[in-house]
């Protein structure tokens, strides 16, 4: 007899591919697009036609809406006619009229073809709908009609957490159970049959993804996430009012940082200035006023301070390395003591701002040194293609430094009309030695304030210039700038 015969078990993980699961896929795929077809005919065009001559006014799409066949046409114009969403969206009343009349059919609700070209809508259209809770809440309540089996097409898998997902903040809840699941995102919402093409449901559910997965990063941590946001495509697109992904993104790594009291790894600030761009430009510059007009002062002082360091170690790179290049032997003897003047002034935390002036030949070095790196600002110089300048502003003082034999200046204000207050894309070499005290003298009438010191090879230099910078209010001792090897070596 049958029920003595023994049939050994059936492994189907054993029989499940990926070459199984795309054939499975693509079948699925093939029905939802005869799907789309059924029951649209003549008569289903007619009604539709009958809808849009009803609209604008609600009231008598309503009154032309006389029995179920009409619910799928209203739903077919929701989807692909902008102007008719606009003047006859589903709102309370109309959905009100859809639950009336799925009360005359035999089943008393929504087919399931028109059930799932409503949630398809659903999620297509999701943050463009004037009221998104109402329909959720139909949705809801139309879902809670059907058996689990009764089902397909990830209506199925709808119906446990359709309380969570078809609400004003469902984006919310697929971010946070796909961060939690540890899965992609898009496996994540064709489970539960949510478009990922055009669809502003599941824009916003990566949106908020993004953001759950960078508030949960360690400061400075390895991500390939921060990779992700970087794309153009990513972080322009906004998740509020006024305020695009990107905005958030550099919002979330710079506090993060601040918190920690760490300076950010060669990732993080790439992120950042890929997203927004260097913020040392004038307030009026168009990415300042799209990224870092809306980020306060406290970050921006962060991002100034962590960029002075970067260009300090440029601006040393490029003595060190560049000069060196040049096999001049005579600078690189001098370099030592720039190093520790400058170091000296960033370990007393003195710097404000920076900012760097290139010739032609640096500015090749510095992009092979950057090798596809996100550049920072700098200004290029003309007629001296070799020239490195470093402006730094202290508050009370502002200092200017060269390579090769550029004379150091340290002046307690710049001029106004100088390059050190302008933004041009390049500046004559000249505006940036005697032009610049020629520029202080017509501005002030007085060099009184204005000191020039050549590095001489025995570093005399340094002890000048830190006398001028305590005489302009500056909190400095020779000892934070000049090695105790160093002092004393000059007094032996």
């Amino acid at each position: 007899m049958l029920k003595d015969l023994f049939f050994p078990p059936l492994h189907l993980d054993s029989l499940v591919t990926d070459k199984s699961l795309a054939f499975y896929d693509g079948l699925v795929r093939m029905l939802e697009e005869r799907c789309k077809n059924i029951g649209k005919g003549g008569a289903f065009d007619r009604r539709k036609a009958a809808l849009l001559d009803a609209a604008p006014s609600r009231a008598l799409v309503i009154r032309a809406m006389s029995d179920a066949s009409f619910i799928r046409p209203l739903i077919d114009l929701w989807r692909t006619s902008e102007k008719f969403l606009q003047a006859v969206p589903p709102d309370e009343k109309i959905l009100n009229h859809i639950q009336r009349l799925t009360l005359d059919t035999t089943r008393h609700r929504l087919t399931r073809l028109a059930l799932r070209e409503l949630c398809m809508f659903f999620f297509m259209c999701y943050d463009v709908l004037p009221d998104v809770a109402s329909l959720g809440s139909f949705l809801q309540g139309q879902l809670s009609l059907y058996r689990q089996s009764e089902l397909m097409f990830g209506l199925d898998c709808l119906i446990p957490c359709m309380s969570d997902m078809l609400t004003a903040e469902g984006y919310q809840f697929l971010a946070s159970l796909t961060a939690r699941e540890h899965i992609p995102l898009a496996d994540m919402a064709a489970r539960y049959g949510i478009p990922r093409h055009g669809c502003r449901f599941f824009e916003r559910s990566q949106q908020a993804y993004y953001i759950l997965r960078l508030k949960a990063l360690e400061p400075n941590a390895e991500d390939p996430l921060l990779t992700e946001v970087r794309q153009e495509q990513v972080y322009t697109k906004y998740i509020r009012d006024k305020c695009r992904l990107g905005h958030e993104v550099i919002a979330i790594l710079i506090d993060k940082l601040r918190e920690a009291g760490q300076a950010p790894c060669e990732l993080w600030i790439d992120t950042i200035l890929a997203i927004g761009g260097d913020p040392r430009l004038p307030r009026s510059a168009r990415s300042f006023q799209m990224w870092w007009m809306v980020q306060g002062e406290a970050r921006l002082q962060c991002m100034y301070e962590w960029l002075s360091k970067i260009d300090l170690e440029l601006f040393l790179q490029i003595c060190r390395g560049y000069i060196n290049d040049k096999n001049r032997d005579d600078m690189l003897r001098m370099y030592p003591a720039r190093e520790e003047f400058l170091r000296g002034l960033f370990r007393k935390k003195l710097i404000r701002q920076t900012r760097l002036f290139l010739g032609y030949n640096v500015q090749n070095y510095v992009e092979r040194y950057y090798q596809g790196r996100k550049k920072l600002f700098s200004t290029k110089i003309t007629g001296q293609p070799d020239l490195a300048v470093f402006y730094l502003d202290l508050g009370n003082a502002h200092i200017v430094e060269g390579t090769f034999s550029f004379t150091l200046k340290i002046m307690d204000r710049i001029p106004p009309t100088s390059v050190l207050a302008a933004y041009d894309d390049s500046v004559q070499v000249r505006l940036l030695g005697k032009g610049l005290e020629e520029d202080y003298a017509g501005a002030f009438h007085s060099v009184h304030n204005l000191f020039c010191y050549r590095h001489d090879p025995s570093g005399r230099w340094r002890y000048e210039a830190v006398n001028a910078l305590i005489s302009l209010g500056v909190g400095i001792t020779t000892a934070d700038v000049v090695s105790a090897s160093a002092f004393y070596r000059r007094y032996q």
